[in-house]
């Protein structure tokens, strides 16, 4: 291993390969699965179905798990309130939870958008609250939701009033330490 050369007081950064694995889908998301040697992808096969799929991390090798076939394709995934609930954002606009262990049929869903969302954020409950989950889409709109109901709790619309268009919402995260989203 050689190291990179420090340059004005900044020290480099190395970053090293340890598994690599070749995919026949276009995946968009990948997560660790807490406390585990597992990750979750989630994408798009080239004929427009979507896929959830788990590895198995050991050495020099990436497992699969499991690979299930969606309606539609899956741009983006997050945990959420547990370490086998994960929550998905479709093409179509759909949110879905899943239990890790049992991915042929979500345990909730909801049409949240009216095209793709192209962000989501799961949130584990803190003490005396519920766990939620926020989506942003490409209808210029952020939902909060919370799993044991149909309907968005804060729906929020993103609109320029300068030039009156919808924005897209690309990505934000729960904050670790608040119930707040950025």
């Amino acid at each position: 291993r050689k190291m990179a050369k420090e340059s004005k007081g900044h020290s480099a950064t190395e970053v090293h390969t340890y598994v690599s694995h070749s995919q026949t889908s276009n995946l968009f998301d990948a997560k660790w699965v807490p406390t585990s040697n597992r990750l979750v992808a989630v994408g798009r096969h080239p004929k427009g179905v979507g896929c959830i799929q788990v590895y198995e991390v050991n050495r020099n090798s990436l497992k699969e798990i499991t690979n299930v076939t969606k309606q539609s394709g899956i741009k983006s995934g997050a945990f959420y309130g547990s370490n086998h609930h994960f929550a998905t954002g479709d093409f179509d606009g759909n949110v879905a939870v899943w239990d890790l262990e049992k991915l042929a049929t979500p345990v909730w869903n909801v049409k949240g958008h009216d095209k793709l969302i192209s962000s989501l954020a799961g949130c584990h409950a803190s003490k005396g609250s519920a766990p939620e989950i926020c989506t942003g889409g490409m209808d210029g709109k952020i939902q909060v939701w919370d799993p044991r109901t149909k309907e968005p709790v804060t729906p929020i619309n993103i609109l320029c009033l300068e030039i009156n268009i919808h924005l897209h919402c690309h990505h934000f995260e729960f904050h670790p330490r608040s119930d707040l989203f950025y």
